[in-house]
């Protein structure tokens, strides 16, 4: 093994400010707002002492950092994923990249156009990368501005020692060492660990060549036979488990149909790119990321079933695909999934589905009662409804960084806990949905129309079974603050009980059918 080679450079300064946390610097006022909105959690006396200090640590962490920041790992660990073991140093020098698989590289970097510059060069602009080993974890803080993008990965969680990489994209070209720094209370020594620089060994076996991995796992690397129109590819192969598709493995082939092992755990970016005739695959259990266009142009796609309780998601996974039915049972099912095919012809949500975009709430697709959020979008139709089982309306998208093509070139930073406008802001977009849910506070809260959907006998203010003039006195005395009436009295169906309702209440009364 490589030995580190140490700068041992004592810093005085603090490790970094995040950790430092100044109480006088958060606004503690955004909390309810950030546990709902941001984290996604309905019901917070529920967690564990475990999960509340996670929360806490999350939102004190972000609110006082001078820099956007993401606590990426404990995020993760809230919303239920797997986020596996942290690095180890040692093993960290085997290695030629740090990469976090289900980061979304398409918007955190500029990603090649292959349309662009020509189909080749794209190509082999990843070609050497690809070849090297590079390890998969979740970083524990992601840095996202521009002058100061990159991510740290703990070696515990008190962080006594973090590697840091300063490349947030796929594959990285510099051959810089890592950072490796050890902390003493306020100071660090730093040290560098060379990346391995050496191509991974490969072995042929029936019509393809995979990659061996210093963790002695496999990773498919290339398809080599076009005679074929259908491979099942093994779970292990001497011993060691393939556990991955490489970028371009089946690029432009012929194939039909392919069968994925269980142990296949991620799928690398244009992993089957322009495979045209590809009409059958299955999606195994244990399947943890699909990288950005990892199926860009495959036009014959029948029916998919995704049913992976891990998964998340890149921006567009099915970039210019066809699919005829597609059932997807994931924890959260983005808009940019379904923006993805360009048509299907069904799409069924599974009962293990927790969130989905607001561009579903608009479509024939039914939204099972297991899905209580709906994640933030800007909605362009008259109107939008939404289901009475819905919680949360509007959950917040990842805050953007002063990072190109992450806001504007030279924007500031977009936190959405204090900058999100409302869904309905652009054009004033009706909620329908029920009253005393989600969609009515939401309305009321920003001030938008709302129209109910609840089978009332509206004008029955005292609820007593009749409209009379009874209900007329109710709604009086509400409207001066000497009583109380029910759903009944919003006559005019627009979520709010007041003077706006007296018209069609004498209305009502006078001419009752």
């Amino acid at each position: 093994m490589k030995k580190f080679i140490a700068f041992i450079i004592a810093l005085s300064a603090t490790p970094l400010s995040i950790l430092s946390v100044n109480a006088e610097k958060v606004d503690y006022s955004l909390w309810d707002r950030f546990i709902k909105y941001d984290l996604r959690i309905t019901d917070y006396d529920s967690l564990s002492e475990e999960e509340k200090d996670l929360c806490k640590f999350i939102f004190e962490t972000e609110r006082s950092s001078e820099d956007t920041i993401i606590c990426e790992r404990a995020r993760r660990i809230l919303a239920g994923y797997d986020v596996g073991e942290r690095i180890d140093p040692e093993q960290v020098e085997n290695y030629y990249n740090i990469i976090d698989r289900c980061e979304d590289y398409w918007l955190l970097t500029p990603y090649p156009n292959p349309y662009e510059n020509g189909y080749e060069s794209f190509r082999e602009q990843y070609e050497f990368s690809k070849n090297r080993a590079t390890l998969e974890a979740v970083p524990d803080i992601r840095h996202i501005d521009e002058d100061n993008c990159y991510n740290e990965y703990w070696t515990d969680d008190e962080r006594t020692a973090s590697i840091e990489i300063y490349n947030n994209s796929y594959y990285t070209f510099d051959e810089e060492p890592f950072i490796y720094k050890v902390y003493d209370g306020d100071t660090y020594e730093k040290y560098e660990i060379e990346k391995n620089l050496e191509f991974l060994p490969t072995m042929e076996y029936e019509g393809c060549t995979y990659q061996i991995y210093p963790d002695n796992t496999l990773a498919l690397y290339s398809f080599n036979n076009n005679i074929v129109d259908s491979v099942d590819i093994p779970e292990n192969i001497d011993g060691m488990a393939v556990t991955g598709i490489k970028m371009f493995a089946f690029d432009q082939c012929d194939i039909e149909s392919i069968h994925l092992p269980e142990t296949i755990s991620y799928i690398e970016p244009f992993a089957f790119y322009n495979c045209e005739h590809l009409c059958d695959i299955n999606f195994p259990e244990g399947l943890k990321s699909i990288g950005d266009s990892g199926f860009c142009d495959c036009s014959a796609l029948g029916d998919i079933n995704i049913d992976c309780p891990n998964l998340e998601f890149s921006k567009f996974p099915f970039y210019n695909c066809t699919a005829k039915n597609i059932t997807v049972n994931t924890k959260k099912i983005p808009d940019s999934v379904i923006y993805s095919f360009t048509e299907y012809e069904s799409l069924t949500i599974g009962d293990d589905v927790k969130e989905v975009g607001i561009y579903l709430l608009n479509t024939d697709t039914e939204i099972p009662e297991s899905v209580k959020i709906v994640t933030w979008g800007e909605i362009y139709e008259e109107s939008i409804t939404v289901p009475e089982h819905i919680e949360i309306l509007g959950a917040y998208t990842e805050p953007s960084g002063n990072k190109f093509l992450s806001v504007s070139i030279g924007g500031e930073p977009k936190i959405p806990l204090i900058d999100n406008p409302s869904m309905t802001e652009l054009h004033h977009s009706i909620i329908k949905g029920y009253y005393n849910t989600e969609a009515h506070k939401y309305a009321i809260t920003n001030n938008e129309q709302f129209q109910a959907l609840d089978n009332l006998k509206y004008g029955d203010a005292n609820n007593d079974g009749n409209i009379n003039i009874a209900d007329a006195v109710s709604l009086q005395k509400y409207l001066f603050g000497n009583g109380t009436v029910g759903y009944e009295a919003d006559l005019n169906k627009d979520g709010t009980i007041d003077s706006f309702d007296m018209i069609p209440m004498r209305k009502t009364i006078l001419n009752p059918q």
